[in-house]
């Protein structure tokens, strides 16, 4: 892990830990788990969210709303899990696309004009990172240009998750960028509502 990611999650754990949000620390098992998933579904994740994933043992609770769920994971009760082959599929979409107004998806720059657009390829290259509830479900895009940032997907579109309604913005839609923010917002929020960790173990204990 290169010194300034290294670092720069090891002060996002701090943060984490003094909202009460202890995530411990990972290491060789989460790394094996890492591995045997990235074997399972063809694609290796980006390289901050591995790292994070790498160095802590229990997943955040309060980042997104109803905290972060293991790799592979539903997002939230209700909601589908990915599905394996999709996720070597590559995600097409550069730009924001709200369905609510425009149902059918607009070109995106860099994909080839000759193979068609459908909504069903919101799904490809997406790994869920948990819910905001209301509809709302951050995506790590782990392949497509923009691997490596987080879209946001609603009900009427998706696009890169750049905006955060409880104050704090994040700089870029990258990883680490995405979870400051959403620490920060936390912790300036005046009215936290947290919600009981869904996975309290290892992360990698809920895994195969």
């Amino acid at each position: 892990m290169a010194d300034g990611i290294a670092a720069r999650i090891s002060d996002l754990k701090r943060r984490l830990a003094a909202l009460d949000d202890e995530c411990g620390d990972g290491g060789p098992e989460a790394d094996a788990a890492l591995d045997r998933i990235e074997r399972r579904i063809g694609v290796r994740f980006p390289g901050d969210y591995r790292a994070f994933m790498s160095a802590i043992g229990r997943l955040p609770s309060l980042v997104p709303h109803y905290g972060m769920v293991p790799p592979g994971f539903a997002p939230g009760h209700g909601l589908d899990a990915p599905k394996p082959a999709d996720l070597a599929k590559p995600f097409p979409f550069v730009d924001v696309w709200l369905w609510e107004d425009e149902p059918v998806p607009p070109p995106q720059p860099g994909w080839p004009a000759d193979v068609p657009l459908a909504r069903e390829m919101v799904d490809h290259g997406v790994l869920p990172l948990g819910t905001d509830g209301c509809g709302m479900v951050p995506m790590l895009v782990v392949t497509g240009a923009k691997r490596g940032e987080i879209w946001l997907f609603t009900d009427v579109g998706i696009g890169p998750d750049t905006m955060h309604g409880s104050g704090a913005r994040p700089s870029s839609a990258f990883f680490l960028d995405w979870l400051q923010a959403r620490i920060e917002a936390f912790a300036a929020d005046e009215n936290k509502f947290r919600n009981p960790p869904g996975c309290p173990d290892p992360w990698w204990t809920y895994v195969s």
